[in-house]
């Protein structure tokens, strides 16, 4: 799926959106965040090459606290 598919997919499921960017969206569920970006960037922020074919780990998580 290309990322403006898949902004797409999330918008039409009624989720509010937060952000919305060209690289960058965001839906806000209960107090959860779900982010999405092209999967260049998912690799560059974990330190690797993207994996453009069908395997590998497609996402991230990321925990925020009020305090260590």
């Amino acid at each position: 799926m290309t990322f403006p598919s898949l902004r797409g997919f999330y918008c039409d499921l009624g989720w509010p959106q937060i952000i919305d960017d060209d690289q960058f969206a965001a839906f806000e569920l209960r107090g959860v965040v779900v982010a999405l970006f092209p999967l260049a960037q998912l690799a560059r922020d974990g330190n690797t090459e993207p994996d453009l074919g069908g395997g590998g780990i497609r996402c991230t998580i990321g925990i925020m606290v009020d305090a260590p």
